[in-house]
């Protein structure tokens, strides 16, 4: 693409491929020129601030780590670069909440990754407090040998699992922290991520939100 190329602009690219048989194939496309701001270092925005509000992002071998909800004109995670948002700490909610006004692409090597961001498990140092559930409290968190619930029971040996909550067709709550064992602590549930845009979202690479390991 050419440095001076004008925003916005569509370059046309000729594509020819070659199969092991020798046969080839031409095609001709175009692409739309859209400049902005390239983050190749890890970066957080915190929820107010908008300094990149508005404008196309690009993620290039970096973390983007995403505070409350924000709007971008276009976001691409290329590389190896991975969007999240802060670990919960408490029963605080935190997720990826995001409004593309374009295009959100992740490539084949990016990640969108909250595993491990929802409420906190137990803490080894005394497991009596229990896990943290909806709606951000300890009270009938996971305890003992009993993973956190969400859209489901938590799984249990014994002891009853914390009540299942949020909906199965538009989740959008944190996943409930695990019960803890001796010196073990119960892994923190999976984050959340909002995502949606006014023109198309494709998703090369992989999206994680699952429940962390208990350590």
């Amino acid at each position: 693409v050419p440095t001076d190329a004008a925003n916005g602009s569509l370059i046309p690219i000729r594509v020819r491929v070659r199969d092991f048989g020798g046969n080839t194939a031409e095609r001709t496309v175009e692409i739309r020129v859209a400049n902005g701001v390239v983050l190749d270092s890890n970066t957080t925005i915190a929820a107010g601030d908008l300094s990149l509000d508005g404008q196309t992002v690009y993620v290039r071998n970096a973390t983007l780590t995403i505070d409350g909800p924000h709007s971008f004109a276009n976001l691409a995670l290329v590389g190896t670069a991975t969007l999240t948002h802060p670990a919960m700490v408490d029963g605080t909610i935190r997720r990826v909440d995001l409004d593309v006004t374009g295009g959100l692409f992740v490539a084949c090597s990016a990640t969108i990754d909250v595993v491990g961001r929802g409420y906190p498990g137990a803490p080894a140092e005394d497991c009596t407090q229990g896990a943290f559930t909806y709606p951000g409290t300890r009270t009938n968190g996971a305890q003992g040998r009993i993973g956190g619930s969400h859209g489901g029971l938590g799984g249990s040996p014994s002891l009853p699992a914390p009540s299942f909550y949020g909906s199965l067709f538009r989740p959008d709550l944190p996943g409930g922290g695990g019960g803890c064992l001796t010196t073990v602590a119960g892994g923190s549930g999976g984050g959340v991520v909002a995502l949606r845009s006014l023109d198309r979202i494709d998703i090369d690479g992989q999206l994680r939100a699952t429940g962390g390991l208990g350590s």
